[in-house]
């Protein structure tokens, strides 16, 4: 849709530009969008008639400002003006689709009316593997500021096992040793950085932990969940909604490494509960196959 010499650029009202000269007077009678702006051709598009709908992993910009503070590089989601007309269209929209609870909150106080959950799904493995002799703990996912990271590394170093690691997968976590080295006074940490197969780091850790802010699902929690895992997730990640707090896993505050390290070294010092969650864990991904949540997306565009 975009021209390929604007390629590249960081200009987010420019796709709403094109996407509206791309329409060239066609007929549609559904639209859908995935997050973006895209308010002046919705617009057009609802003028014509046409059922608009829009997909969007909101999380709370609010608390990602926050984190980051005045380097915050996002001008058209941290001045006001901007970002009512970036996500104007969501608003006029016959219906937004989110993965979470999380998401919906966020939207509706941003004056979205029409919102439906739909979960991410996941691909279930035909087994599970069996967890680790060795207690580690594992993270997979970007590094930026609402990832929530530091405070993770903090409750990791306070608990300075010296029979236990935690592993941190993903771009950009094998970056991450000057910073570990430069706060931390203690603890065990292997920084794999970008890995091939997601299934090996859930395999090698006893517990996975998404320690965000604010993020609109997390499919890392769910995905681990899939392999058999306990998760230690905040209640900034979207992806709680399938966490029952004691039973597949555990929900903390945010901005709050005291309460994970104590979560952390509950599950350590426990192996049958480890065990028992990690089962529970299992049994509550089924219920998010991707034919399931394909089949809820059918539903929810027919409705439309």
């Amino acid at each position: 849709m975009t021209p390929k010499h604007y390629e590249g650029l960081d200009i987010p009202f420019l796709q709403d530009y094109f996407a509206l000269a791309s329409l060239n007077g066609h007929h549609i009678d559904l639209a859908h969008f995935y997050s973006g702006t895209f308010t002046a051709t919705i617009q057009h598009l609802k003028q014509l008639g046409t059922k608009v709908t829009y997909t969007v992993p909101a999380h709370c910009r609010e608390d990602t400002i926050k984190e980051v503070g005045e380097a915050y590089p996002y001008m058209h989601i941290k001045d006001e003006e901007l970002w009512q007309v970036f996500s104007q269209g969501m608003r006029e929209a016959d219906l937004v689709i989110v993965p979470s609870s999380h998401s919906a909150g966020v939207l509706h106080g941003e004056g979205v009316e029409s919102v439906e959950i739909i979960p991410h799904g996941t691909t279930i493995p035909k087994s599970t593997v069996e967890l680790p002799a060795v207690f580690d703990v594992g993270y997979l996912g970007q590094v930026g500021p609402d990832k929530g990271l530091k405070y993770l590394i903090d409750a990791w170093s306070s608990l300075d096992y010296e029979d236990s690691t935690l592993i941190m997968a993903g771009p950009g976590t094998d970056a991450l040793g000057h910073t570990i080295h430069r706060t931390t006074n203690g603890g065990r940490f292997h920084l794999r950085g970008f890995v091939e197969s997601p299934s090996e780091l859930y395999n090698d850790c006893s517990v996975y932990i998404q320690p965000s802010v604010t993020e609109g699902f997390g499919i890392e929690v769910l995905e681990a969940m899939a392999h058999g895992r306990p998760v230690i997730v905040t209640e900034g990640v979207g992806a709680k909604d399938l966490v029952k707090d004691g039973k597949n896993g555990f929900i903390v505050p945010i901005r709050d490494p005291k309460t994970i390290a104590f979560r952390i070294d509950l599950l350590k010092n426990n192996p049958q509960l480890l065990k028992a969650m990690g089962k529970a864990a299992r049994d509550t991904s089924e219920s998010y196959s991707w034919d399931r949540i394909r089949a809820k997306y059918r539903n929810v565009f027919s409705s439309v």
